[in-house]
């Protein structure tokens, strides 16, 4: 429940001010370090102080290194359910240990399990950013535990009384136009500019809480969609997982920080990550999610500006005749960027939207 440090706030949220504020943010995920990017950059030039947790999963570590943003690595991926609640209890003991002396005003994150389950032990105001209705027991038990539980417009959960929504999408801040700019010199950097079309796909390993229930794509339709692709122009693919030898040929190896520009160039996305379709669709491109599950962000997204494309695993092939008619359009790219000006014309800058948030939060001005 709601929970006020006594010293230095009030029930009203009257915070101290004879000091700059102090933050903890928990990254557990690569998406992570992309949104509290700016968010940390911003504040800690303003003279706030920051103490940033993480979390070896895929690239997560790296991209906190490639912003330059000081970490303290807690733990590595746990693997299946025991996995994930060890990893859990070990993680929550070695955030407390370090976060206690700081004595934060705020912990932050996404998903928000562990700043969740440390925050009755903290007199910290805990934030926790979610897109995503899955699984929705553990949603509603981390809100339980936080102040504010803050999503997006198309998120279609009740949570709780805590649930805060802002108008827009969570990638937004790190690729709304303020801050981000996708720059043709990094895609030429890596040899994918030219008259050749092309495709991005993307493979996920569906290992975490959110994915129970998801297969994603078979070995054959896998071999099918790149082959029917490579057929019409350059296929490239970022994988969680290893990808079998007669694909490796296929495999993007680029800095994931330069991800973003490749997919503002690409003609078209097809893949399994919810976030990267998301990212695609915000960048100007055409993006096929492929998944049993759905989401309300993608929902919205679909509805409201038609760049987002969800087919089943079921649907593979559907999938792929749908992305080739897509393809014959001559005007696709310039179609998608009026889109995407237009999508960004009508949603919030995220991190700009936290920062004033939690001035009002706290009452503050930062």
């Amino acid at each position: 429940m709601p929970h006020g440090r006594e010293s230095e706030f009030s029930l009203t949220g009257v915070f101290r001010k004879d000091r700059n504020m102090r933050f903890v943010v928990d990254v557990l995920h690569p998406i992570d370090s992309h949104i509290f990017h700016y968010f940390i950059e911003s504040l800690s030039a303003r003279g706030h102080e920051f103490i940033v947790t993480s979390r070896r999963k895929e690239c997560a570590v790296e991209l906190l290194d490639a912003f330059g943003i000081p970490q303290h690595v807690l733990s590595s991926r746990g693997r299946g359910i025991v996995g994930k609640l060890g990893e859990l209890a070990v993680r929550t003991t070695r955030f407390l240990k370090l976060v206690r002396p700081f004595d934060p005003d705020y912990l932050i994150s996404m998903t928000g399990p562990v700043v969740a389950a440390a925050s009755p032990f903290l007199r910290a105001r805990t934030l926790v950013l979610h897109d995503n209705e899955i699984p929705r027991l553990v949603n509603r038990a981390i809100a339980r535990l936080s102040d504010a539980y803050i999503v997006p417009r198309g998120f279609t959960d009740n949570v709780g009384r805590n649930q805060i929504f802002y108008e827009g999408y969570q990638q937004l801040a790190y690729l709304h136009p303020r801050v981000f700019r996708p720059d043709e010199a990094v895609v030429r950097k890596h040899g994918l500019t030219g008259d050749t079309p092309l495709y991005v796909v993307r493979f996920v390993e569906m290992d975490a809480y959110h994915d129970v229930g998801e297969r994603g794509f078979s070995y054959e339709a896998k071999a099918a969609l790149i082959r029917r692709l490579a057929d019409k122009g350059r296929v490239v693919i970022t994988s969680e997982e290893p990808l079998p030898e007669e694909f490796q040929r296929f495999q993007l190896a680029i800095p994931p920080e330069d991800i973003h520009h490749v997919l503002a160039h690409a003609d078209i996305l097809i893949g399994e990550s919810c976030t990267m379709a998301s990212e695609a669709a915000i960048l100007g491109t055409h993006a096929f999610w492929i998944a049993r599950t759905w989401r309300g962000v993608i929902n919205d997204m679909s509805k409201r500006y038609g760049l987002v494309h969800h087919f089943s695993d079921n649907q593979a092939d559907a999938a792929i005749n749908r992305a080739e008619e897509l393809l014959a359009r001559s005007n696709l790219k310039a179609d998608a960027r009026e889109r995407a000006d237009r999508l960004l014309s009508e949603n919030v800058d995220l991190t700009q939207w936290m920062i004033d948030y939690v001035e009002r939060d706290s009452g503050i001005k930062l």
